[in-house]
């Protein structure tokens, strides 16, 4: 990595992939919950309506440091190539 910005990227990157992961197993325990039935004992301990607000919120905080950490790597890759001065199309 050639800027230091794109190394503060590393992190968002590595806490957005947890979040990402643990939405998907919250996202499989509302299908397994949805479509079998489970004994009432275990759907009290984490009820249907609660996982999917935890589910959505997942959504939006994964997507937003992926989204973060994104902008910190790609934006001085961009900055530093258009700061490069360019030879006018009619100059030799």
């Amino acid at each position: 990595m050639e800027y230091r910005s794109q190394k503060i990227a590393y992190w968002y990157f590595a806490a957005a992939l947890p979040l990402f992961v643990l939405q998907v197993v919250v996202g499989l325990w509302l299908a397994a919950n949805y479509t079998f039935t489970i004994p009432q004992s275990i759907v009290n301990v984490f009820p249907f309506s609660t996982a999917r607000a935890i589910h959505t919120n997942l959504l939006v905080l994964w997507m937003l440091l992926g989204f973060m950490g994104g902008t910190y790597y790609i934006i001085p890759r961009r900055r530093s190539r258009s700061s490069t001065p360019r030879a006018s199309p009619g100059s030799s």
